[in-house]
């Protein structure tokens, strides 16, 4: 029994994994589990018939509808593609053709089904178009431009707007010329123009179709006469790039051919591969219509690869038409025996297997190449990001273009690399080719000064390439500029000498690439003539600079650079050069000694020395000033308590400097703005740093007394000055007015005898009281 049970455990968990692996398939993209390999397809299925046999019909898809003209008739037969690949019922347009063709080229584009050429029994020129409606249903036929040959036969693309037609026949004549048309917007076509270039073999009923910007004619009849026979069918490739404007490029041969030339076959592009279906064969004595299926990949530039045998169809055929949807090939009528006998109905449909196209490339970078922003890097690294649907995880690799222009006719960089992994990737423009190959560009390559538009692709190792991602949707990516701005003129100031904060002006710079920058100008200063040491530096947005900090007394020189948005410099201006002298200090006339007054312990004077004086011409130089250059001094020898006090003007880094009762201290000015002064009160640990509006006074005790004895005032600023006031504060005291200096020593030497008698009597009060007690004491005893 427990055996039992184990196995219906084990069998109902053997279900459940069943379920969940199929649920994990079916959810997985569809690019991941491959039925077969890619470019194969599945077996042949018939679905909905024509109404009628038809051959040499031209027959086009647009909005999953499938659309067949022609076949020597007038009529128009459409019919809807269902989700399963089947066709539903056919319907027969109302609408007919203005006369009856067979062997012509039918297109759909934009909304419209157009026929060029064909035939009934004569050959003609004439090209019709009609709406397409939202049901399916066809429009009224209109007459439109018609070619400037009457041809059957004939190939024609439809590319960005231009229609190409590619040879046919003409009177049995096989053409070569290559015509194009624009497409109006009202579906019309406009004039004709006849190529400069042609197809590079006689295009009869060749197969030709577009991939990836590139036109492919494969094979097609080579003759000049009709009764040649087979022995003109050609096994011939070629490619060309297609631009915008009708742009036809140069043709190149394609290495692998089909394995036979085949004539009238079907021929359509799906999942990156090309068809050819049937057509007839010539065997060296007799034409045979033929029932083969090859394929091959389709890559970027123009590529053909090898070509592979695919699954038959179930009968031989040619002169039938195809088209292809949705990932599957349609085969429409056709003959098995010959022109005008064995027609058939038949439709026939098959699946495609393909590899999916690679995943467009995202993450564009920098930001400064993809916003229109200027740069002066002429070989910027651009960054991308590559990933691939496909499993298992593929190599891929990479198409990248630089253009001067947004429709890339004309690219200035074409690079393709070589594979590698998924992921993140670069381009720096210049770089080696490595294994990589440049289409257009070089290494070592720059890029001049300009605007341009950048784009890239991911191509898989099925060699089904993404769509491009542009950096750009509307604007240029980025502009190259490398040319510096000219150099601003020597700077100039009508600053006074004394001003230790000179504003200095230069003539403007200009920038004829990105502009100057929002702040454009770098202003150096320095007491070296040579800027190789002691170098300051600001900016300026204007052509005027104010100094800040302020300069010491000496030289000092300076010089001016600009620069633009992309970060550009221009060299340095002319120098120049100013001669910072300290300001005048204006010293008041010592006050003249006098006799009486109030007795105090400070005796406060003042001296004002003003620095920086040169000595005058052929004389002795004068004895050294304590403290320093910048310093006014304030000293005993002066009196500098009167009135308002002394008034001084100061710039930063000079100071006052009191020595009252030979006890020194300094004020020091720290910095001027337009209403305050910053000042540093005092030296060392008794120091502090005080802010005075204008107006504002402030105290100071000197030698940490305890007491202010030293008043500061700011009376005001003018071109970072400052006006300042420094007073005494004097103590309370007692007055004593004596009738001259002998009388107050006199006084003086008074109150000493008076003390000292008090403190004998004192004493020999203390000795008489204490010798009582000792006789008391004695008694007793």
């Amino acid at each position: 029994m427990k055996h039992i049970k184990h196995y219906k455990k084990f069998k109902y968990l053997t279900v459940i994994l069943a379920i969940i692996a199929v649920l994990v398939v079916s959810l997985l993209p569809n690019s991941t589990v491959f039925a077969s390999t890619p470019g194969s397809v599945s077996g042949w299925n018939t679905t909905t018939s024509l109404p009628s046999a038809m051959e040499g019909t031209g027959s086009a898809e647009y909005n999953g509808y499938i659309y067949v003209a022609g076949g020597g008739v007038d009529t128009i037969e459409y019919a809807k593609i269902n989700a399963d690949g089947s066709i539903g019922s056919w319907t027969t347009s109302a609408n007919l053709l203005p006369q009856a063709e067979g062997f012509q080229s039918v297109q759909a584009y934009n909304g419209y089904l157009y026929s060029f050429g064909g035939r009934d029994v004569n050959w003609t020129n004439s090209v019709y178009y009609a709406p397409i409606n939202a049901d399916g249903s066809v429009g009224s036929w209109s007459t439109t431009t018609s070619l400037p040959q009457n041809l059957t036969q004939n190939n024609t693309v439809i590319y960005d707007g231009y229609v190409y037609n590619l040879g046919g026949n003409n009177n049995d004549n096989q053409q070569n010329t290559i015509y194009i048309a624009p497409i109006n917007a009202d579906g019309s076509i406009g004039s004709w123009s006849t190529s400069s270039s042609v197809v590079p073999t006689y295009g009869d009923s060749a197969t030709t179709t577009i991939f990836d910007g590139y036109l492919y004619l494969i094979s097609g009849q080579n003759c000049t006469l009709a009764s040649d026979g087979g022995t003109c069918y050609q096994n011939l490739a070629y490619s060309v790039p297609l631009g915008p404007n009708g742009y036809l490029g140069t043709w190149n041969a394609l290495s692998n051919l089909p394995p036979l030339p085949v004539f009238a076959q079907g021929y359509t592009v799906q999942n990156g591969y090309i068809f050819t279906v049937g057509g007839e064969y010539y065997n060296g004595s007799a034409m045979i219509p033929v029932n083969s299926v090859y394929s091959a990949p389709l890559g970027p530039n123009g590529y053909l690869g090898t070509w592979n045998t695919q699954t038959s169809l179930p009968e031989t055929i040619y002169g039938q038409s195809s088209v292809a949807y949705n990932g599957n090939l349609y085969v429409i009528g056709g003959t098995t025996s010959g022109v005008g006998s064995g027609t058939v109905s038949t439709v026939y449909y098959t699946t495609v297997y393909g590899a999916l196209a690679a995943n467009s490339p995202t993450s564009l970078g920098p930001s400064a190449i993809t916003n229109d922003s200027y740069t002066n890097n002429n070989q910027p690294t651009f960054t991308f990001s590559q990933s691939d649907p496909n499993s298992p995880t593929p190599n891929v690799q990479y198409e990248f273009e630089v253009s001067t222009n947004s429709n890339y006719s004309s690219p200035v960089i074409d690079y393709t690399s070589t594979f590698g992994s998924v992921g993140n990737a670069t381009f720096t423009v210049g770089q080696a080719a490595g294994s990589g190959t440049y289409n257009t560009g070089s290494a070592g390559q720059t890029l001049p000064d300009g605007s341009y538009y950048w784009r890239v692709r991911t191509i898989n190792s099925y060699l089904v390439a993404s769509g491009f991602t542009d950096a750009s949707s509307s604007l240029t990516a980025f502009q190259v500029d490398t040319t510096p701005p000219t150099v601003p003129g020597a700077p100039t100031t009508t600053s006074p000498t004394t001003d230790t904060a000179p504003t200095w002006t230069w003539a403007a710079s200009t920038d004829s690439g990105s502009g100057l920058a929002t702040t454009p100008y770098t202003v150096e200063w320095s007491q070296d003539s040579t800027f190789s040491s002691g170098v300051s530096s600001s900016t300026s947005a204007t052509t005027l600079f104010t100094q800040t900090p302020a300069l010491s007394v000496g030289i000092w020189y300076f010089r001016v650079k600009a620069a633009d948005v992309a970060g550009n410099y221009s060299a340095y201006s002319t120098v120049a050069s100013v001669t910072i002298q300290a300001p005048p200090v204006d010293v008041n006339p010592p006050n003249t000694p006098s006799s009486t007054g109030t007795p105090s312990s400070y005796v406060p004077t003042q001296q004002i020395t003003q620095q920086n004086t040169p000595p005058a011409t052929n004389t002795q130089p004068a004895a050294p000033v304590a403290p320093s250059p910048n310093n006014v001094l304030l000293n005993d020898s002066q009196d500098f308590t009167s009135g308002a006090g002394k008034r001084v003007n100061l710039t930063p880094g000079q100071n006052v400097r009191f020595s009252v009762n030979n006890t020194p201290t300094n004020i020091t000015v720290q910095s001027v703005g337009a209403d305050y002064v910053t000042l540093q009160l005092g030296t060392g640990s008794n120091s502090r740093m005080v802010t005075l509006r204008t107006g504002e006074t402030d105290q100071y005790a000197i030698a940490g007394s305890g007491k202010p004895n030293i008043s500061v005032s700011l009376i005001g600023t003018s071109n970072g000055t400052a006006e300042l006031s420094f007073s005494e504060i004097k103590l309370a005291s007692v007055t004593v007015t004596l009738s001259n200096q002998n009388k107050t020593h006199k006084t003086s030497k008074s109150i000493y005898w008076v003390v000292a008698l008090i403190i004998i009597a004192v004493f020999l009060f203390w000795w008489i009281v204490a010798a009582r007690r000792r006789r008391k004491n004695m008694t007793k005893t």
